[in-house]
Formats: structure tokens, C-alpha cells, sequence
């Protein structure tokens, strides 16, 4: 392994940290999301409770009252949080920070390949690239500071095979296909929440109309509009959407590795920059491609 130049440090200590920022963001959009779906849940329950007890009788005007009151502060908050997080544009930010990221990684790793622009003067070529991918996203600089990790080694200078081995295998297993798992057993069980909340508002339905002495309509409601909340939770999520993106991913990066095993094992000349640029175009064109849709979606 070469010696790790000041530039090379520097890029990988940015990629680090821009990695963290988009962490970040992604957490509080997760946050900011969970706290809608909880106000929503909330005021619909307080909202079917207020009429539950309108129409059973049990209690006096001021319980009611107060149940109904807190329903309608809940539904405010819900309303009033999703509005802001809409202004900020949080997505949108996530989206840049971890575009950056992904565009830092791309560049150390064509550097440790010493292809295309890196072949000469490479320490200077990577710091040229570093100035002008963050200079894009200098205003995100204000907004996050990134979380102290562990100082780790920048990958070491890479031949065809280790390339390979050690950026397009790693991606196709290390990242893709376990996002595509990750995300797919999400989705299960955000569909699970859904079904069972539209299976029991079926369910009080179905015996309200059959005890219609027992007022549980507004049960019903309350099931359904949980259902909704959670539906749009997941859609918003795009789940199905990030798993066949990682998948086809994987897919063009399985192409790519099984082709270079083929052509080595058939003993024929490698085109090394033609295969760091196949790669990375595929996971150059999938962020893309990830960006657009959840900036269409924010």
C-alpha cells in the first residue's frame, strides 16, 4: 500500500463527514415523519373516543369537551408539524449531503485506481475534485455538523482485481443487496400495521351493524384514518421504489464483475479504465436516479 497523501486524508476525512451529515438528516426526517404518524394516531383516537362518548351517554358535557378539544389540538400539531417540515425541505437537503458523500467516495476510489483523470498528478486532480463537489453544498454547512467517528484507513492503491473485489463486490453485497433485505422486511411490516388496522376497522364494522345498540362506528374511523396515516407513512418511504433501484444496481454491478472474471480467466487484456468507469457510472446513475424521485416526493 502507497504512502496516504495529505490530499487523499483530506478527501477521505470530507467523505467521513459528509457521510455524517446525511445520516443526520436522515434521521430527523425519520424523526419529523414519526411525530406526524403519532399526532395523527393520537387525535384520531381522541376524536372516536369524544363521539364514542357523545353517543353512549356516559359522560357529561365537560369530559367530552376536553376529549375533544385535545383531538383537535393533536390534529393541529399534526398539521402544523408536517407543514414546517415541508418548508425546510429537509429531503432535499438529505438528498445534497448525501449526494456529496457518494460523489467524495467515487472520487478516492478512481484516485486509488490512478485511471482517467487521476493517471497524473493525481493528489492534485483529487484536490480539484473535492473543491468543487462541496463548494455545491456549502450551505449545508450550517445546518449539520457532523458526528466525531473513528479515523479510518482510505482504501489502499487498487489493480483491476482488487477494484473489483473491493469497490463493485462490496457495493453489490455490502450495500445493495442488504439495503434491498432491509427495505423489503420494512415494507413487510409496515403493510402488516396497515392490513391489521383495515382488518379491524372491517371487523368493528361488521359488528356495529350487528349491535347497533352498541355505539363502535366511531371505532371504525379511528381504525381507518390510523390505516391512511400509516399507508402514507410507507408511501412516503418509497420502499418499493429504493428495492428495484438497489436491485437493478446490483444487478448491472453482478454484469460488470461477472464479465471481468470471465475475460481474466480467458487470459484477455483488461481494460482497467473502461471497467472503473462502467462501475461507476452504475452507481453513479442509481444515486441520480434516487435523488430525482425523492425530490419529486418530498
Amino acid at each position: 500500500m502507497s504512502a496516504v497523501s495529505r490530499a487523499l486524508s483530506d478527501a477521505w476525512q470530507a467523505q467521513a463527514e459528509w457521510s455524517s451529515r446525511a445520516s443526520t438528516l436522515k434521521t430527523r426526517i425519520a424523526g419529523q415523519r414519526s411525530r406526524v404518524l403519532y399526532l395523527v394516531a393520537a387525535a384520531a383516537f381522541f376524536g372516536g373516543l369524544a363521539t364514542w362518548l357523545t353517543a353512549a351517554g356516559t359522560a357529561s358535557g365537560t369530559p367530552v369537551r376536553v376529549v375533544s378539544g385535545t383531538a383537535a389540538i393533536l390534529a393541529a400539531l399534526a398539521a402544523t408539524m408536517q407543514r414546517a417540515a415541508g418548508q425546510v425541505k429537509t429531503v432535499e437537503q438529505w438528498n445534497r449531503a448525501r449526494s456529496v458523500s457518494e460523489a467524495l467516495k467515487e472520487a478516492v476510489y478512481r484516485y486509488r485506481t490512478g485511471t482517467g483523470r487521476y493517471a497524473a498528478d493525481r493528489d492534485n486532480a483529487l484536490r480539484a475534485r473535492v473543491e468543487e463537489i462541496v463548494q455545491r453544498a456549502q450551505d449545508l454547512l450550517a445546518i449539520t455538523v457532523p458526528n466525531k467517528s473513528p479515523s479510518r484507513e482510505p482504501p489502499p492503491d487498487l489493480d483491476a482485481a482488487a477494484y473489483v473485489e473491493r469497490r463493485v463486490k462490496q457495493q453489490i453485497d455490502g450495500y445493495y443487496l442488504k439495503q434491498v433485505a432491509t427495505l423489503s422486511a420494512s415494507r413487510a411490516r409496515w403493510q402488516l400495521a396497515e392490513q391489521g388496522l383495515l382488518y379491524s376497522g372491517a371487523i368493528i364494522g361488521a359488528l356495529a351493524a350487528s349491535l347497533p345498540a352498541a355505539p363502535l362506528a366511531p371505532w371504525v374511523a379511528v381504525a381507518t384514518t390510523i390505516a391512511g396515516a400509516v399507508a402514507a407513512q410507507a408511501e412516503a418511504s418509497r420502499f418499493s421504489h429504493l428495492i428495484v433501484s438497489y436491485q437493478a444496481t446490483a444487478d448491472r454491478l453482478r454484469a460488470i464483475e461477472s464479465q471481468f472474471t470471465d475475460d481474466r480467466a480467458r487470459g484477455l487484456t483488461i481494460d482497467f479504465d473502461a471497467l472503473v468507469n462502467r462501475a461507476e457510472d452504475a452507481i453513479s446513475v442509481e444515486n441520480q436516479a434516487w435523488m430525482a424521485a425523492w425530490s419529486r416526493n418530498a
